[in-house]
């Protein structure tokens, strides 16, 4: 790579060769953000045979598309804190308290 070539030059590469062989999914464009691949689920799902991954007790993610599959096997896999019954039973919120329950986990993490 040439001294002169910047990182934004880099970016603008990966983001034309990805349209040009449809290598992105959902979202696009792919130009000015980080893009999401076909695959990217499938990939995600590596993570679980890792050994790290196996003894870890919390997992930072990042909001971006092509995590999406780590976001939901974090959530399946590593003990996700339920709210003690009496804080449900305080004051309701202006939009009403709600359980944790995974049908609730996909609304609020994705």
């Amino acid at each position: 790579v040439s001294p002169r070539v910047s990182k934004q030059d880099i970016r603008e590469q990966i983001w034309d060769y990805m349209e040009a062989r449809n290598l992105a999914d959902f979202p696009r464009p792919v130009h000015h953000r980080i893009p999401n691949f076909k695959g990217s689920y499938l990939a995600c799902q590596n993570i679980k045979d890792l050994a790290v991954f196996a003894r870890t007790q919390e997992v930072k993610v990042d909001p971006d598309k092509p995590l999406e599959g780590v976001r939901l096997l974090a959530l399946q896999v590593i003990p996700f804190p339920e709210p003690e019954p009496w804080l449900l039973s305080g004051p309701p919120s202006p939009g009403g308290w709600q359980m944790c329950t995974v049908p609730h986990l996909e609304r609020w993490c994705f």
